[in-house]
């Protein structure tokens, strides 16, 4: 199935999104703000998730890939992870 996992803080807003398999894998898409960590590993753990195929990092906003080293560190094993990164023409000067 597919959840977004609330990561929205009193101050910050942020997105992390997981694709659940039934074989306690799934892929997750964004990690959430650093803040938030401890929320997205809860979920994780608590939809028996113990390997993510892919953590899939849609652009370089911390609120959503600031949650990643927290989860990297976890006890969850992680097979890749995908960052998207911007070009030269669409980082500002």
């Amino acid at each position: 199935g597919w959840t977004s996992i609330n990561v929205n803080g009193t101050v910050q807003q942020g997105d992390a999104h997981l694709l659940a398999f039934g074989d306690g894998t799934g892929v997750l898409i964004d990690a959430g703000p650093a803040s938030q960590a401890p929320v997205v590993l809860s979920y994780l753990r608590s939809s028996g998730i113990r390997r993510l195929r892919s953590i899939m990092i849609t652009h370089g906003h911390p609120d959503h890939y600031g949650g990643l080293p927290a989860i990297l560190k976890s006890d969850i094993a992680i097979d890749e992870v995908l960052f998207n990164l911007p070009t030269k023409g669409q980082i500002a000067n």
